[in-house]
C-alpha cells in the first residue's frame, strides 16, 4: 500500500492542530489517531518481505494457473537451486573422476512435504556420482502457502541449495504446470548437447514419494546410450523408470481423481506414455517437448500430456518410450507423512540397493 501526502495536506494539518491547540481532548484524540496510524504502518512493513514476492507474482502473472483454453505462460522463479552445491566432506570424493552424463532429477513436491524431501536427501538424493555419471536432485514447489511454510522453505533452500520455487499453486490439480516449471528452468540452465547420443545432460521428472535405484538408472543410461543405434533410434529415448503405459484408457467417472471429460480428450485410449512417478530423457528432447507445450492447451495430467500427447506432436514415435532393460528403476512408497514404517522400509531398501553397486560412487553428507 502506498501513502501520498502533499505539501497542502501538511499545511492544513498544521493549521488544524494549532487552531485546536487549546482543546486538550482534541489534542489527545489527534495523538491517539496518529499513534494508531503509525502502528498500522509498522505492521505492514513487518510483513512486507513476505508479501513482496507474492505482489511481484501477481503484477507479472495475474493468474499462473493456466486453464485448458489458454496457452502456457513462462513461470516466475522465487527460489532457484545450485546444482553444483556440494558438502565440503564430498569435494575430495574420487578426484579426477570422469563424467559422461550429468543427470538432474526434478522432483515434484509441495511446500509442506519437508519429510518427503528429507527422506530423499538422505537416501537416493545423496548419491552424487556412480561410474561416470553425476547425479543432482532439484525439488520443484509452488508459492502459495502460509508465511511459516514460506520462511521454513527459505531456510531449507539456504541449507541444501536444491529448491526451485515457482509462482504457481501447490495443489495436485496444478501438477502439469509444476512439471513445466522444472522443464523451463532446465531448458535455460542445463547444458545443451546437440548430439545427445554422445553424452551430456539428462533431464528426469519424479514424484516425491518415489524410491529410485540410482545404480539401475545408471546401467540403463549406458545400455540405451550404447544400443540406441542398434535399436534404430536417432535420439536418446525416453526411459520410463516407473511404468510404461501402452493401452491406458481415460477415466470417465466424474469425481474420480483421474477423471477426464470427452470434451477435453475425446479418444478412447491415451497415446503411449510414461507414468509420472519417474522418467528420464535427453535435454534435447525435453526442450522440444517444452517448446511444444507453449503452443498447446494445457492437459490436466502431466505424464499423459508430456510423454504422450506432446511427444506425438513433436513427431517422436512410441517406440522411443522404453522400459528398464533390467530391474525396475523406481518404486512408489505412499503416505510418508503418516506412515513411519514406509519411511523405514524406504531407507532399508535404498541401503540394500547400494550394497549391489560395483562401480565407485560418491554420496553427499546431508545436514540435519
Amino acid at each position: 500500500m502506498l501513502f501520498y501526502i502533499n505539501n497542502q495536506t501538511v499545511y492544513l494539518y498544521l493549521q488544524f492542530t494549532l487552531a485546536m491547540n487549546a482543546n486538550t481532548n482534541i489534542r489527545r484524540f489527534i495523538f491517539l489517531f496518529m499513534s494508531l496510524f503509525m502502528v498500522s504502518i509498522f505492521l505492514q512493513i513487518a510483513q512486507f518481505q513476505f508479501f513482496e514476492r507474492m505482489i511481484k507474482c501477481h503484477n507479472n502473472v495475474v493468474n499462473t494457473r493456466i486453464n485448458e483454453e489458454q496457452n502456457i505462460k513462462a513461470p516466475i522463479f522465487l527460489m532457484e537451486p545450485d546444482i553444483q552445491h556440494r558438502n565440503k566432506s564430498n569435494t575430495d570424493c574420487l578426484p579426477g573422476r570422469e563424467s559422461y552424463f550429468v543427470h538432474v532429477t526434478f522432483v515434484k513436491s509441495a511446500m509442506g512435504n519437508t519429510l518427503n524431501r528429507d527422506t530423499i536427501r538422505h537416501t537416493w538424493g545423496s548419491v552424487s556420482h556412480i561410474g561416470h555419471v553425476d547425479f543432482h536432485t532439484v525439488f520443484v514447489v509452488g508459492s502459495y502457502g502460509s508465511e511459516a511454510n514460506f520462511t521454513s522453505l527459505e531456510e531449507e533452500s539456504e541449507k541444501h541449495g536444491d529448491i526451485l520455487q515457482y509462482s504457481g499453486d501447490d495443489e495436485y490439480g496444478n501438477i502439469a504446470e509444476k512439471t513445466l516449471a522444472g522443464m523451463a528452468w532446465a531448458a535455460t540452465n542445463l547444458p545443451f548437447n546437440a548430439k545427445p547420443l554422445l553424452g551430456g545432460s539428462l533431464y528426469a521428472s519424479a514424484d516425491d514419494d518415489m524410491l529410485v535405484d540410482v545404480d539401475e538408472l545408471r546401467k540403463n543410461l549406458f545400455n540405451y546410450f550404447q544400443h540406441s543405434g542398434y535399436l534404430g533410434m536417432k535420439l536418446f529415448p525416453i526411459i520410463c523408470g516407473f511404468k510404461l503405459a501402452d493401452k491406458s484408457k481415460p477415466q470417465r467417472i466424474p469425481g474420480d481423481k483421474w477423471f477426464i471429460s470427452e470434451a477435453t480428450f475425446k479418444w478412447g485410449v491415451y497415446p503411449h506414455f510414461c507414468h509420472g512417478g519417474f522418467y528420464t530423457m535427453s535435454i534435447a528432447t525435453m526442450r522440444e517437448l517444452y517448446e511444444a507445450s507453449l503452443k498447446t492447451n494445457l492437459f490436466h495430467f502431466d505424464d499423459v500430456w508430456i510423454t504422450g500427447i506432446l511427444r506425438n506432436i513433436i513427431g517422436m514415435p512410441s517406440n522411443y518410450l522404453v522400459a528398464s532393460m533390467g530391474s525396475q528403476i523406481s518404486e512408489h512408497y505412499a503416505a510418508f507423512e503418516s506412515n513411519e514404517l514406509n519411511r523405514i522400509n524406504f531407507r532399508e531398501k535404498f541401503e540394500q540397493n547400494m550394497l549391489r553397486v560395483t562401480q565407485p560412487y560418491c554420496r553427499k553428507v546431508v545436514e540435519i
